[in-house]
């Protein structure tokens, strides 16, 4: 899994990978902090600063053993850093292309991420998926005029299980909606 953008808002965007299953309280912790350290338009070095100071202390309150963060704005990278290490007694330390295995947090994340796009007016929850993602395809057409963004978020899209596209085959995302036309419908 590589890293994702998970959060983005105007100009500042947010990605983050933690290493511990119990992750989500985590991210929404550092969602808060962000918040409070990133209301200004023009966050400082000091600031960045204080909010490396704040990861590694958080590392040691919530015993991670690792962490990668990276904050941009307006296009340049403000913090890029690993903290802590890959894996509980094992010496392998954790940098910015550390891959962790979040499992089902993206879920959350991307709604999260769908919600600002419908709150900024860029899309409606009733928007055809091929308006936003034209070469999308599913196994049968009508299937594929019909799905809205609205059923990428409540599985009720008639696609089978499709999760061995992304588990068990190294390919890229253009890959993966290439290959949704060939998945056959439940």
């Amino acid at each position: 899994m590589k890293t994702k953008q998970i959060y983005s808002e105007s100009n500042l965007t947010l990605l983050l990978m933690v290493n511990k299953p119990s992750s989500l309280l985590t991210l929404l912790l550092v969602f808060t902090l962000m918040g409070t350290i990133f209301a200004q338009k023009n966050p400082d070095a000091q600031k960045i600063k204080a909010f490396d100071q704040w990861a590694e202390q958080a590392m040691k309150t919530w015993s991670l053993p690792g962490m990668a963060v990276t904050i941009v704005k307006d296009g340049k990278v403000l913090l890029a850093k690993g903290y802590g290490v890959r894996e509980i007694g094992k010496p392998g330390t954790v940098d910015v292309h550390t891959q962790f295995s979040i499992g089902s947090t993206t879920k959350a994340m991307t709604a999260v991420c769908m919600g600002m796009l419908v709150d900024e007016g860029l899309v409606k929850w009733d928007d055809a998926v091929v308006q936003h993602l034209p070469e999308m395809q599913l196994y049968d057409s009508y299937a594929t005029r019909s799905l809205r963004i609205r059923d990428l978020f409540t599985h009720n899209s008639g696609v089978g299980n499709a999760d061995f596209l992304w588990s068990n085959m190294s390919i890229s995302s253009e890959a993966i909606t290439r290959k949704m036309r060939d998945i056959e419908p439940v």
